[in-house]
């Protein structure tokens, strides 16, 4: 069966010659802020107000579906690290002479330092209890080890 991929995000993404059009639903990081002071002396006649800023909650991230991978932002990968196998975000970004970004070669995830799962081969698959017999075992990226 073939990956089929869903861009979460709110811009086109070019990939390896393919684009990926926004699918209309983005996933995004619910933002809270709490006004917690005012600082006189940066800016000559008002005070400069300051927040503190939380982004927790993943919101608009379908569950998993068979067979399908979603394009998300990095903030967003971030948050569902080691968690989510089926998020990736545009990785590395290839920018033009200006600098603005017009595409990438790939699709990244986020490393945690215990991801991927480093097992034995022919041990249990800590995610789907197979046997790890290659390094493409399943969709459960585990890295085995010699």
């Amino acid at each position: 069966m073939a990956t089929k991929i869903i861009n979460l995000t709110p811009h086109s993404i070019a990939l390896l010659g393919m684009e990926f059009p926004p699918s209309g639903q983005v996933a995004r990081l619910e933002e809270k802020s709490v006004h917690f002071d005012d600082v006189d002396g940066i800016v000559e006649g008002d005070a400069v107000p300051i927040y503190s800023v939380s982004y927790d909650q993943v919101i608009g991230l379908p569950g998993k579906a068979e067979g399908t991978w979603y394009i998300v932002s990095l903030p967003v990968a971030q948050a569902v690290a080691g968690k989510r196998h089926d998020v990736f975000f545009p990785y590395p970004l290839r920018r033009d002479a200006g600098g603005k970004v017009i595409g990438a070669d790939g699709l990244g995830q986020v490393a945690l330092p215990s991801w991927p799962p480093r097992v034995r081969y022919g041990e249990a698959c800590p995610e789907c209890g197979h046997p790890v017999r290659d390094p493409g075992h399943g969709n459960c990226q585990i890295v085995p080890v010699p």
